[in-house]
């Protein structure tokens, strides 16, 4: 099947979990395997992806990967995993588990964790648990990097109401919080579908690291 169609397919079944109306431009992707790419050791390193879909961002992995390196994709949904299996599935040091995140429990922890997962579609307490798990993935010293669309929550909130509302007021605040106390660079990108934020986080901070374990 067609990469592009197998992602519109499903952004049309269910756009929210999909989060996006087209794939990641080559912009978005530079960036965010940005300190994948600044690696300044040549000794093994993991990498862990989430919601790798089509695996645009994978293909730009694989490249920078070192015969030594191990990459894991969690991808929840079985036919993006197929598909993925059917693109990587031959590398040596490339593994493709259909899991949710959250259920994933790996023998050691990662030195880059790579996320497109779409938070401003998900509930704030289900944002903060997949925060709370990636830093008990992520070692002491790596580094999170994720995707955020510019402007979709000040827009949402501009037509949302009531509960709805008070969701996206709670989630956006979870993430602003994040952001303030972790963040390493943050890059914006205009030439994207919709322009998008890049965040660069380390979660080394031990008040961070010991707020979010109550959560995970």
């Amino acid at each position: 099947m067609n990469s592009y169609f197998l992602f519109f397919s499903h952004f049309l079944k269910s756009p929210k979990t999909v989060g996006a109306a087209a794939p990641l431009s080559q912009g978005v992707i530079n960036q965010i395997v940005k300190h994948l790419k600044k690696r300044i050791r040549l000794s093994a390193v993991r990498i862990l992806e989430v919601g790798a879909g089509i695996g645009n961002v994978t293909h730009s992995i694989t490249k920078l990967l070192l015969p030594q390196d191990q990459l894991d994709i969690v991808e929840i949904n079985p036919e993006y995993c197929q598909f993925l299996d059917q693109r990587f599935g031959k590398n040596t040091n490339v593994s493709i588990h259909c899991v949710s995140v959250i259920d994933w429990v790996p023998i050691q922890p990662y030195d880059f964790i790579i996320s497109t997962l779409p938070f401003n579609s998900f509930d704030p307490l289900f944002v903060e648990r997949i925060f709370a798990h990636y830093t008990k993935l992520l070692k002491p010293n790596g580094v999170l990097s994720y995707v955020e669309y510019m402007g979709l929550q000040d827009i949402n909130l501009a037509f949302s109401k009531g509960k709805k509302r008070k969701i996206i007021h709670q989630r956006k605040h979870l993430l602003q919080d994040l952001q303030r106390r972790c963040l390493i660079e943050k890059k914006q990108i205009f030439s994207n579908f919709l322009p998008c934020n890049i965040y660069h986080m380390s979660m080394h901070n031990k008040v961070i690291r010991k707020e979010l374990a109550k959560k995970s």
